[in-house]
C-alpha cells in the first residue's frame, strides 16, 4: 500500500470520529433542550403573588371587649305568722325587691308576723333572657293556696311578690319550707334552665282557747264585750247592793230569830 492510501484512510478515520463526537453531542444538547421545555410551565398572571410589605404590615384590631354585667343587689324578704287561731287562716308572703337601702331586717306588714330578711344578686341577663321568678310553699298539714309553683315574670328594677292562704286544721306545730328560684329563658330558643336561690324554714303554731276554734271564741268575746258595754260596773254595784239589803234586813232578821 502506498503512503497516499495510508493517509487517506488515515484521514476517513479521523473525519468519522470527529462526526460521531459531534453528533453525539448534537443529540446531548437537543435532549437537554427537549427537558427544559417541557419543565417549563407559563406563569399565570392573574395568580400572580404579591409579596407582603413588611414595612406596611399591621396588627389586626381586636373586637372591642363588652364589659360584664353587673348583678342587681335585692332583698328578698318572708313574713309568716308564727301563731294561727284553729280554724283561721293567715298570709305568707314572700317579696324580691330593690335593696338600695341595704337592708337586712324587713319590716312586717302584718302584726304578730315574723319576718326574715336576705340579700341575694339577681343576674343581669335580661338583654339575652327572660327571667322568671319562681316560688312554692311546702307545709304539710296545712291547707296551702296555691298549692303549686308560682311563676312571675322578672324586669329590671321592679318588685315581686309571692302571697300563700294558709289555714291549720289541728291545733299543732306546723314546719316547712319556702322555696325560691329564677328560670333563664333564652331568646334565641335555647333549652331554658332553673337556678334555687333561696330555701327558708318557717314554723307555724296551731292554737285554739279551752277548746274553741278562733271563730267560737271571737262569737264568744263579742258576745262578752257587747254584754260589758250595757251592763256597766255600777249596775252590777247597785245589783249586789239591793241583793245584800234584801238578805240582811230587819224583817229578815226578826223572822229568822
Amino acid at each position: 500500500m502506498s503512503p497516499n492510501k495510508n493517509t487517506m484512510v488515515l484521514l476517513r478515520g479521523y473525519l468519522a470520529l470527529a462526526w460521531k463526537t459531534i453528533r453525539g453531542s448534537l443529540l446531548v444538547f437537543s435532549l437537554a433542550l427537549l427537558l427544559t421545555a417541557c419543565g417549563t410551565v407559563e406563569p399565570n398572571i392573574g395568580e400572580e403573588e404579591v409579596e407582603p410589605d413588611p414595612a406596611g404590615e399591621t396588627e389586626p384590631t381586636p373586637a372591642p371587649t363588652v364589659p360584664p354585667a353587673i348583678p342587681e343587689q335585692r332583698l328578698l324578704s318572708l313574713e309568716w305568722p308564727s301563731v294561727i287561731r284553729q280554724g283561721d287562716s293567715d298570709l305568707v308572703i314572700l317579696t324580691l325587691q330593690m335593696d338600695e337601702e341595704g337592708r337586712i331586717t324587713p319590716t312586717a306588714k302584718y302584726s304578730g308576723h315574723e319576718t326574715y330578711g336576705e340579700k341575694v344578686e339577681i343576674p343581669n341577663l335580661y338583654e339575652t333572657h327572660n327571667v322568671m321568678a319562681e316560688a312554692r310553699l311546702d307545709l304539710a298539714g296545712v291547707v296551702v293556696r296555691p298549692g303549686e309553683i308560682t311563676s312571675m315574670t322578672l324586669l329590671p328594677g321592679k318588685t315581686v311578690t309571692f302571697t300563700w292562704s294558709v289555714q291549720p286544721d289541728q291545733p299543732n306545730t306546723y314546719r316547712g319550707a319556702v322555696w325560691f328560684y329564677l328560670r333563664f329563658i333564652p331568646k334565641d330558643g335555647s333549652p331554658d334552665y332553673q337556678h334555687l336561690v333561696s330555701t327558708q324554714p318557717i314554723e307555724i303554731q296551731c292554737v285554739n282557747f279551752l277548746g274553741l276554734s278562733g271563730t267560737m271564741a271571737r262569737l264568744i268575746g263579742g258576745v262578752g264585750a257587747l254584754f260589758g258595754s250595757v251592763i256597766s260596773i255600777d249596775t252590777i254595784a247597785g245589783w249586789g247592793w239591793k241583793l245584800y239589803k234584801k238578805k240582811f234586813s230587819p224583817s229578815q232578821l226578826l223572822e229568822k230569830g
